[in-house]
Parts: structure tokens; C-alpha cells; sequence
């Protein structure tokens, strides 16, 4: 399959290294873009900001440590972010924390996100829960409308892609992060939502090949609508 140029029926290369199945699937960045979710987005907020989590002891220091249970995870869902002292340091994120940092400029900003764990870390050493659950709402909340937004930039992407490597790129980076949206916390693109977008851009019986413009944009529309988002956003990926 790597010596063949691929082509609609026909699995092989497109473009120079842009690796593709019969209708025009690159399943490394389906799989890429939807372990951000899978695993980071699900891990931060579902798990280390979860209740379990964030009901862990909060007065006794671990054995040999400085610092408590619920300290613990709660730094722990940070590293899920980035693994910099400070966030964001352009050039040096990478997975979630890259695509947030770029995300969350049609909101809030990505130095507010560092800011929320920065408050809700001091929340947790003064005993506030109430400030440290109102950090955990927002940290939820603007991880998943940034995912949300590089959704939207990637099916923009294709309007101005001038071969079918960069459209079915981009495509595919774009299904990667619907399917990563169900991992939000009370996710606003459930999973039964998410795979009703990802059908209407995969679900042709040529994949990609048969996909047109209005179709891309009939996704694009449903996100931007469901986070109140411009459906014109291009974020610098």
C-alpha cells in the first residue's frame, strides 16, 4: 500500500506521506486526536477533578511528603495538561495542553486555564471547596470548548485546502476531536451526538471522496452552535 497513490477505492499515499485507507481515512489521526480526549480531556476532568478524586484526604500529608491526597490528584490533573511548571509555554506544549492553548483563544484565554488550577491548587491548601469546585467548572468547561473550537478550525481547514492531502488532513484531524468531545464532563456532544457527526462526514460510501462542502458545514454549524462558538474560527494548529 505504500508505493500506491491513493485514490477513491484504492488505499495508498496521498500527497507526499499522508497515509490513507480506500475512502481517504488517515486512521493515525483519528486515533492521535481522539486519545486527546480519550485519555487526557477524560483523565483531567472526569477522574483527577472528579468526586472520588477530590474527596481524598485533605489533612494528613502522604507518608514522606509534602503534601495531601487531594493536593496530589489535583496536580495530577494538571500534568494531564502539560508537563511545564507553567502553562502555556509556546513551542514546548504538546497533545492536549498544544491544542487548549490554542483552543481556549476564542474564550477565555489559555493563562486564565493556568490561573484556574493556580486558584483552585490554593483553594485546596486553604480548605475552600467552594473555590475550588467553582475552578473545577471552569477548567471543565473551557478544555471542552477548546476542543470544540480546534474541531471547528480543522473542518475550516478543508474550505481552504488545495489538495485532497491537506483536505482529508485536516478531516481527519477534525473527526479525531469530535470523537473526542464525549469525554467531556456532561459533555455537550454526547457520544450519541458524537457519532452522529462523525456518520455524516464518514458515513458516505466513499468516506471522504463523496464528502461536499455543505456537508463539512452542516458539522461545522452543529458544534459551533452547541458552545456558541463562530463558525468561521481558524485557530493557529
Amino acid at each position: 500500500m505504500r508505493g500506491n497513490t491513493a485514490e477513491q477505492g484504492k488505499a495508498g499515499i496521498l500527497g507526499t506521506n499522508r497515509l490513507v485507507d480506500e475512502k481517504g481515512f488517515e486512521y493515525s489521526q483519528f486515533v492521535q486526536k481522539g486519545l486527546i480526549g480519550a485519555m487526557m480531556l477524560d483523565q483531567i476532568a472526569n477522574i483527577y477533578l472528579g468526586a472520588d478524586k477530590q474527596s481524598a484526604d485533605n489533612t494528613t500529608p502522604a507518608e514522606g511528603k509534602n503534601y495531601t491526597a487531594m493536593e496530589h490528584h489535583w496536580d495530577e490533573a494538571y500534568g494531564y495538561l502539560t508537563s511545564n511548571d507553567t502553562y502555556p509555554v509556546k513551542g514546548s506544549e504538546s497533545f492536549l495542553g498544544e491544542y487548549a492553548r490554542q483552543g481556549v483563544s476564542v474564550s477565555g484565554g489559555a493563562e486564565n486555564l493556568y490561573l484556574a488550577f493556580l486558584k483552585g491548587r490554593a483553594a485546596i491548601v486553604n480548605n475552600d471547596l467552594t473555590t475550588r469546585d467553582e475552578q473545577v467548572t471552569y477548567i471543565r468547561a473551557e478544555l471542552e470548548k477548546a476542543i470544540a473550537a480546534v474541531a471547528i478550525s480543522y473542518l475550516n481547514k478543508t474550505n481552504s485546502a488545495t489538495d485532497d492531502a491537506s483536505r482529508f488532513h485536516a478531516l481527519s484531524e477534525g473527526a479525531g476531536f469530535i470523537y473526542s468531545l464525549r469525554f467531556a464532563h456532561n459533555a455537550k456532544i454526547n457520544r450519541a451526538k458524537s457519532e452522529e457527526l462523525l456518520n455524516l462526514l464518514t458515513g458516505k460510501t466513499n468516506g471522504f471522496w463523496d464528502l461536499t462542502a455543505a456537508d463539512i458545514n452542516n458539522v461545522r454549524d452543529q458544534i459551533a452552535t452547541a458552545f456558541n462558538i463562530d463558525k468561521t474560527t481558524v485557530v493557529n494548529h
